[in-house]
């Protein structure tokens, strides 16, 4: 979901696209504002090896401090037409190269040379 609402790139929270969507959500209410900023301080600066766990430990941080800020978000966001990429390189199709899908991959080219 951060990769598709543009807050999450890079294996990390996204500092610029988190606030802005804390202050689209909170923008009539100063004070549900001001605890978003506080819920980003603390959740913003997780960072494990994996960026799946970064994303899930980020995410899980928000709910227990934001809980309805998150869910705001999310709505508000949810099915926005826009397709990403994945986080994490896909794995190749099997007996392809990883370049590319046309040529297939062989152990040792040197083996089968004359």
């Amino acid at each position: 979901m951060g990769i598709e609402f543009g807050m999450f790139d890079l294996g990390m929270l996204s500092s610029i696209a988190t606030l802005r969507q804390i202050e689209l959500v909170t923008m009539d209410d100063p004070v549900k504002m001001e605890q978003g900023f506080t819920a980003f301080d603390a959740c913003s600066g997780k960072k494990f090896d994996d960026e799946c766990v970064t994303a899930y430990e980020t995410y899980k941080c928000g709910q227990e401090k934001a809980p309805d800020l998150v869910t705001k978000i999310v709505q508000r966001n949810l099915d926005n037409g826009s397709v990403y990429s994945p986080p994490a390189p896909c794995v190749p199709p099997r007996r392809t190269c990883w370049l590319t899908d046309s040529i297939p991959c062989q152990s040792d080219v040197l083996e089968n040379s004359p």
